[in-house]
């Protein structure tokens, strides 16, 4: 079996290839910068207005820098995202909203260039926004199944993308894996097949590749279903509403995708094992994991515990793979 980590370039593992209005809730223009504090309230300047917070009837004033500049950042990545979008066959946005979503990416000086990587940025922006609003709802534990369809088609298509850049002739993907992935009879296994975007890319890149997609969301499943019958190749694709881990094929696949910080840490850990055991002889196995940083900060270990627990996954650190 060759294992391609595919959170850096794919390679092969083991020597191998691989207002203040005065009133409670008024508004008015923001202006300085100066903290006020009292007794029982506060007021926050965010996105250019004082949101006045009143307890008791006891009023304090402060501005709050550091909630502004987040709030200012969560519209820059959503003006970000719609830029990035509107390159995306079949996204169509109104003059107005697009021009000024243009004017905020570049006060902030975004420069990303044109080309198909700026839709599957988008993409995956735009999906990462949608688990943000699902942790944002105090009301309800985060759940991945919970994600309405457009955010599952987003972050789908982001995948597939990304898998296009890999498989395409003069991608990182080593001449091995692209040569089994299109040999007359080769099966690829995609574990958390999704909506499908990855198997539909992968079916019109290898004309003869059949597919085999795992995955324990019936409604994905469906969101499958749709998009590759619309990419004219859902006969070459078996979805399947199954567990990895009740995996019981032996000998039936020629590469494997394994996405490890998309299942739960107990699934995680076994599922390797398990998908290997499904391999045909010298097949690859390609997996997902995370790229430790050097130099880790708390913010950033605390985001990363928080993506992992919003969709459900684990931070299956790259160097425990």
């Amino acid at each position: 079996m060759r294992a391609v980590d595919s959170s850096q370039n794919v390679h092969r593992r083991n020597g191998q290839d691989v207002g203040d209005a005065g009133v409670p809730g008024g508004f008015d223009h923001a202006g300085g910068r100066r903290v006020e504090r009292g007794r029982g309230a506060a007021r926050l300047r965010t996105q250019g207005l004082h949101v006045q917070v009143c307890e008791g009837g006891r009023r304090m004033s402060a501005d709050d820098r550091e909630l502004r500049d987040v709030v200012d950042a969560a519209w820059v990545l959503g003006a970000v995202t719609r830029c990035l979008l509107a390159e995306d066959p079949g996204i169509g946005g109104g003059a107005a909203i697009d021009a000024a979503a243009q004017d905020v990416m570049d006060a902030v000086g975004v420069r990303i260039g044109p080309g198909r990587e700026r839709v599957i940025l988008g993409r995956g922006l735009r999906a990462q926004l949608g688990q943000i609003l699902m942790v944002a709802d105090a009301s309800t534990a985060p759940n991945w199944g919970d994600l309405n369809d457009a955010t599952l088609v987003s972050q789908g298509r982001s995948s597939g993308g990304l898998w296009s850049i890999l498989a395409a002739a003069d991608g990182p993907a080593p001449t091995g894996l692209l040569n089994r992935l299109g040999a007359p009879d080769a099966v690829f296994l995609d574990v958390g097949v999704g909506v499908g975007a990855i198997c539909g890319v992968l079916c019109r890149t290898f004309p003869q590749l059949r597919c085999v997609g795992l995955d324990i969301l019936p409604r994905a499943l469906r969101l499958a279903d749709s998009e590759l019958t619309a990419a004219g190749v859902r006969h070459r694709v078996e979805l399947r509403e199954q567990d990895v881990q009740d995996l019981s094929d032996s000998e039936a696949f020629d590469v494997a995708w394994l996405p490890l910080p998309l299942l739960p840490e107990d699934v995680a850990r076994t599922a390797a094992s398990g998908v290997t055991g499904a391999l045909r002889t010298d097949g690859w196995l390609v997996v997902a994991a995370n790229r430790p940083d050097p130099n880790p900060n708390p913010l950033q270990e605390a985001l990363e515990r928080l993506r992992a627990l919003t969709v459900g996954g684990c931070r299956a650190p790259r160097d425990e793979v």
